[in-house]
């Protein structure tokens, strides 16, 4: 069920609005994905949801994974920004671990 499905069920169904304190689309920046440079709906993914929700899993140190090629096939990718490749790259998992005073 899509962002845009949830707030119309919100919507609809008083039962919904009755249990949830809040409506979906406030709790949804609750949330962060994980997912791998190579998916073909990354580019959409961020400019829906945006790069400070979102971090690359490189399945790092598994032989058959692109692990070491993680970085410049990201910088590649059509339809990032810098800025979201750097939060992509770590900026977003610094920030979600605490780990911003260490960068």
């Amino acid at each position: 069920m899509t962002g845009l499905s949830l707030e119309m069920a919100y919507d609809a169904r008083p039962a919904a609005r009755e249990k949830a304190r809040r409506r979906p689309k406030e709790c949804f920046n609750n949330f962060y994905f994980s997912l791998r440079w190579e998916d073909s709906i990354l580019a959409n993914v961020v400019k829906r949801i945006g790069s400070s929700r979102l971090m690359i899993g490189s399945d790092f140190p598994h032989p058959d994974m692109t692990s070491p090629n993680t970085v410049s096939m990201l910088q590649a990718r059509e339809g990032l920004t810098k800025q979201d490749i750097d939060k992509l790259l770590g900026g977003t998992a610094a920030e979600f671990f605490g780990l911003n005073q260490y960068l």
